[in-house]
C-alpha cells in the first residue's frame, strides 16, 4: 500500500480549520472587528465547555484572534483568512493539556496581572494554566499590532512587555518570531483536520532544535532523544553555520532562514513556491510525523505545505511503525512478522516467530540482510566486530542483555545497539544487517 498518498492527504490541504463557532462570534472579522486589540485588567470571560462550546474571541487584529475555547478548555491564537476560518498556531496550555469533564471554561486577566485559564469540574474551578506574571505591573493584554505578527503580549502602563507568546515555542515559528539556540519546537499530537476546529497539544515525540548553528530533528519514544536529521548534513553541507544566531521566516520570500546577529541571512530554504497575499501567510514548524515543513496560505483559501526537510518518507523515523519496513514509500513487514493492522501498514508489525521470555536463557537472533535505520546516520556506534557486537547485545544469559536488537555495518565495522526498533529502511547494501532477539 502506498504510504505517500495516505499521509499527504492529511497535509497537502492541511489545517483549513473551519471554525463555525468562531464565525458566529467574529462575524466578518477582517472588515468589521468585533473584539478590540487589547483588554485592560481586570478582565474575565467564561463560556460553556463541551462539544457544542461556542468560543469567545477576546482580542483580535486584522490577521489574528485570541480566543477562549471550550472543546476542551484552551486559550488559543488563530490566523484569520477568508473572513470565516481560522488556523490554529498557538495554545497557551499546549504543554499541560486540558481536563475532561469541564462544564465551564474561564479566561481571567487578574488585577495583579496574571493571565489564567480555569476549568469548572464538578463545581470546583481548576487552574489549567497561568502566565505566572502577577505583581509585575501588567495592566493589559494585547496582540502586537504594528506588524500584526500574532504575538500575544502582557504589558505594563509604559508598554513594557512582561510576557509574550513568541517566547513560548510550541510547534510553529511565525514571521518575525525567532528560534534561538537552545530553544525547541515540539510537534503536536495530531495533524490538523480541515473540517475540525480541534485544539492541538504537545505530542512529546518529535523535536526541532537549533544547536551549533544547525537545525536538527530528534525523536523520543521513551528512551531519550535520538537524532534523525540535520540541516548541516543534508541541505547545507557547504555552508558555514558557525555564526548563526537564530532561525526565522525570511519575510521577503517566505522561506526558513538562518540569520546572523546583524540580520544577514546565512542560509535559506528559498522562496516559497506558493502565491500568498501578505508576509503573514506563512510559517514553519515540526509536524506530528516528525518532518519539518513550511506552510503558506494559497490565495486566501487554504494552507498548503511548501518546503519539506525530509522528502523521502522512508527517512522519517517511524513512517511504518515499530518493526515496519519502509521501501520506496511503501510499508511491509519482515519475514515472520505480520501487520498490526492489515488495513494500515503504517502501524507497524508484530512477530509470528516463537518468542522466548527475556531472562529465559533461550533467546537467539534472527538475521536480516540489507536493512538500516535512520538513527544510525547520526549515532556514534561502537567499533566492534560483528561477533563482539552480538555478544554485547546478547549479554550474559539468563540476564536480558544490553539490547533487543542491533544493526551492524560491515563497511565501517560499526555496531549499533538498540532497545527500540521503529521503521526499518530496506537498503541495497548487503553489508548492512539487522539482528533481532527472539
Amino acid at each position: 500500500m502506498a504510504m505517500e498518498g495516505r499521509m499527504w492527504k492529511l497535509v497537502v490541504v492541511v489545517a483549513v480549520v473551519v471554525v463555525a463557532a468562531l464565525v458566529a462570534e467574529v462575524g466578518n472579522a477582517q472588515s468589521s472587528p468585533t473584539a478590540p486589540v487589547s483588554r485592560t485588567a481586570p478582565y474575565s470571560k467564561t463560556i460553556t465547555a463541551g462539544k457544542n462550546a461556542v468560543p469567545a474571541v477576546v482580542v483580535m487584529t486584522q490577521n489574528y484572534i485570541v480566543s477562549l475555547e471550550g472543546n476542551p478548555c484552551a486559550i488559543t491564537i488563530r490566523h484569520l483568512f477568508n473572513n470565516q476560518v481560522a488556523h490554529l498556531l498557538w495554545t497557551a496550555n499546549y504543554y499541560v493539556g486540558s481536563v475532561a469533564g469541564a462544564t465551564k471554561c474561564t479566561l481571567t486577566l487578574t488585577s495583579s496581572g496574571d493571565l489564567q485559564l480555569l476549568a469548572l469540574v464538578k463545581g470546583v474551578n481548576k487552574m489549567l494554566w497561568n502566565s505566572k506574571t502577577a505583581g509585575k505591573g501588567i495592566v493589559k493584554m494585547a496582540l502586537e499590532n504594528k506588524f500584526d505578527s500574532g504575538d500575544l503580549q502582557l504589558l505594563t502602563a509604559k508598554n513594557e512587555i512582561k510576557y509574550r507568546s513568541f517566547d513560548v515555542k510550541e510547534f510553529a515559528i511565525l514571521p518575525t518570531q525567532k528560534l534561538s539556540p537552545g530553544e525547541t519546537l515540539v510537534a503536536p499530537n495530531v495533524f490538523f483536520a480541515e473540517d475540525n476546529p480541534q485544539i492541538l497539544f504537545s505530542g512529546k515525540r518529535y523535536f526541532l532544535k537549533l544547536q551549533g548553528g544547525d537545525l536538527a530533528l530528534f525523536s523520543n519514544f521513551g528512551q531519550g532523544l535520538k537524532q534523525y536529521w540535520s540541516l548541516k548534513k543534508t541541505l547545507a553541507k557547504n555552508v558555514d553555520l558557525s555564526q548563526v544566531a537564530y532561525a526565522s521566516i525570511v519575510t521577503s520570500v517566505g522561506g526558513i532562514g538562518l540569520f546572523k546577529n546583524d540580520g544577514k541571512v546565512v542560509w535559506t530554504s528559498g522562496k516559497i513556491g506558493i502565491i500568498t497575499s501578505n508576509p503573514h501567510d506563512t510559517y514553519f514548524g515540526v509536524d506530528p510525523d516528525g518532518n519539518l515543513r513550511t506552510y503558506a496560505l494559497v490565495k486566501g483559501q487554504f494552507w498548503s505545505r511548501d518546503f519539506v526537510a525530509i522528502p523521502n518518507l522512508c527517512d522519517l523515523p517511524n513512517a511504518c511503525g515499530q518493526y515496519g519496513v519502509c521501501s520506496n514509500n511503501k510499508c511491509s513487514c519482515l519475514q515472520f512478522w505480520v501487520p498490526n493492522d492489515p488495513k494500515d501498514p503504517t502501524k507497524g508489525c508484530r512477530t509470528q516467530a516463537p518468542m522466548e521470555a527475556c531472562g529465559s536463557g533461550q533467546q537467539q537472533f534472527l538475521y536480516f540482510t540489507g536493512y538500516d535505520q535512520v538513527y544510525n546516520k547520526y549515532a556514534t556506534g561502537l567499533k566492534l566486530s560483528k561477533a563482539a557486537c552480538e555478544t554485547k547485545c546478547y549479554g550474559s544469559q539468563p540476564e536480558c542483555g544490553n539490547c533487543s536488537a542491533y544493526f551492524y555495518d560491515a563497511n565501517t565495522g560499526t555496531c549499533y545497539l538498540t532497545n527500540e526498533v521503529h521503521s526499518l529502511q530496506k537498503v541495497s547494501d548487503s553489508k548492512k544487517t539487522f539482528q533481532v532477539k527472539v
